[in-house]
């Protein structure tokens, strides 16, 4: 059995930008998280993708935030991207 202090990944970023977002994201939902890349000597290469550690007892919560977090990325994509590409908002209608 897993020690609930142990670091596990529920993530593998695209880099470490994306990582260290959702890092804070995680933050902000009280769940502790560090990116696996921070103290390697080659960080911020693009040569391995960087993964999102939690500990083993925040496992669950933080993978359920992953998800969330990936389908709004998806819902996002669908979309077409930001709000700036809505001609609405860039005329200053709503």
């Amino acid at each position: 059995m897993k020690d609930p202090q142990d670091l596990v990944s529920i993530y593998q970023a695209a880099n470490s930008i994306e990582a260290n977002l959702v890092r804070n994201l995680l933050a902000d939902e009280g769940i502790d998280a560090v990116v696996s890349e921070e103290n390697e000597p080659l960080a911020g290469l693009d040569i391995t993708p960087p993964d999102v550690l939690v500990r083993a007892a925040d496992e669950q919560r933080g993978r359920n935030f992953i998800a969330e977090y990936e389908e709004k990325l998806i819902e996002e994509a669908e979309k077409g991207g930001s709000d700036d590409d809505d001609p609405d908002l860039e005329s200053g209608h709503e």
